[in-house]
């Protein structure tokens, strides 16, 4: 009886190193499906950034400002009377 005790015992424990080594394969292939996502997502934001950067490029900021009807103002300049910048 003794020794029916132990076998059980001993196929409960393999039972649970089976299902631990399976759950342990599992996470890997999610963090491995994770990670390959990452990349894609910081590869998206490059372009996302680079893009952005082309719409606005030192020589077009004139443009688009005058576009948007932006009024730009040199230091010390006055807009209506107030001092928008002081030199000094």
């Amino acid at each position: 009886m003794r020794f029916a005790w132990i076998i059980l015992a001993f196929a409960i424990i393999g039972a649970a190193m089976v299902h631990l080594r399976l759950e342990q394969a599992s996470v890997r292939a999610q963090t491995y499906r994770l990670e390959v996502r990452r990349s894609e997502v910081r590869r998206d934001l490059w372009d996302r950034q680079i893009y952005l950067g082309r719409l606005t490029p030192p020589y077009q900021e004139d443009l688009r400002g005058r576009e948007l009807a932006i009024e730009l103002l040199a230091p010390g300049q006055t807009l209506d009377g107030e001092q928008i910048v002081k030199r000094e």
